[in-house]
């Protein structure tokens, strides 16, 4: 986001719809979040621990939307800048917490070339290409895997980017994975 500009909607405090498990277990549930414009599902993951600790995770993006814990009062603040919907995240785009591709930062002019080979990619920000692109990894839906194991839960994020997918070469495969 330019400027230093906040989106409205970034301030809304996004509640918290689940309690922590006690006694030291870990857990993980997930639970529909919406669908994209072109109406692909996308799964909101949440997991943590007995000791306060919370994160969500959207399939959209593979976008961290909060981190949660409890305060020596036991009220529960976040500590990342989130967005309470999907329609938020596709209509505001901010990259909060998301996951940035294929290329984080700005190519300018959107040009760039790799052993001789010139390439060009979309421009989406002034005169040069910002964060991959108009359709970067943030608005793209991965495929999730959950981790559930005795001393760690999370989500395994996945995405296939296709040869020549906003103009980058070849097909990458992109793994993110968050455990607590």
């Amino acid at each position: 986001m330019m400027g230093g500009s906040t989106p409205a909607a970034a301030a809304t405090a996004i509640p918290s719809s689940s309690a922590l498990p006690t006694g030291g277990k870990l857990s993980i549930s997930s639970e529909p979040f919406g669908s994209t414009t072109d109406g692909v599902a996308v799964e909101r993951y949440t997991f943590g621990s007995a000791h306060g600790v919370q994160v969500q995770m959207l399939t959209y993006g593979a976008t961290l939307q909060t981190i949660t814990f409890g305060d020596r009062h036991g009220h529960r603040q976040s500590i990342l800048l989130g967005l309470p919907t999907l329609a938020n995240y596709i209509a505001e785009s901010p990259y909060f917490g998301a996951t940035i591709g294929r290329y984080g930062n700005r190519i300018a002019k959107g040009k760039f070339s790799i052993d001789g080979k010139s390439y060009q990619i979309p421009i989406n920000n002034g005169e040069n290409a910002l964060h991959g692109g108009p359709i970067g990894f943030d608005k793209k839906v991965w495929k999730a895997t959950v981790i559930k194991e005795t001393s760690r839960v999370g989500v395994s994020f996945h995405y296939v980017s296709v040869d020549g997918e906003m103009g980058f070469p070849p097909k990458t495969w992109t793994p993110r994975s968050n455990t607590r």
